[in-house]
């Protein structure tokens, strides 16, 4: 029984863990495909927290997130959805923190676009 729910909170653990949006660049199998950019701030950003879902091109759409390269907000709007979040995606200001880190992360957005 004991082993049982070991199990049981290991799983969550590891499903918890998987939604953080804590990846880092060696957790991301195509970290070679990252578009290149001068934009090194907002790119290792992105990388960091956003990629999981959407994909270091912006398509990968796990989780239901927006495909990135067809976005079409502007940068007051795409400042909200990265500050305070959208649908099942959590607000990332409180992880950016600085003003700085979330327009690095918006200019790096929209150079994701087709």
């Amino acid at each position: 029984m004991v082993l049982k729910h070991f199990v049981w909170i290991l799983g969550a653990a590891l499903v918890l863990q998987s939604c953080s949006g804590e990846a880092t660049v060696e957790d991301n199998d195509a970290s070679e495909d990252l578009p290149k950019t001068e934009n090194t701030a907002g790119q290792e950003l992105y990388t960091e927290n956003c990629a999981q879902c959407h994909g270091n091109d912006g398509q990968l759409g796990a989780s239901g997130a927006s495909d990135l390269s067809a976005s079409t907000l502007d940068d007051a709007e795409l400042t909200k959805v990265i500050t305070e979040g959208r649908n099942a995606m959590p607000g990332m200001g409180p992880i950016l923190g600085k003003k700085k880190s979330i327009n690095a992360v918006v200019d790096y957005v929209k150079e994701l676009r087709k």
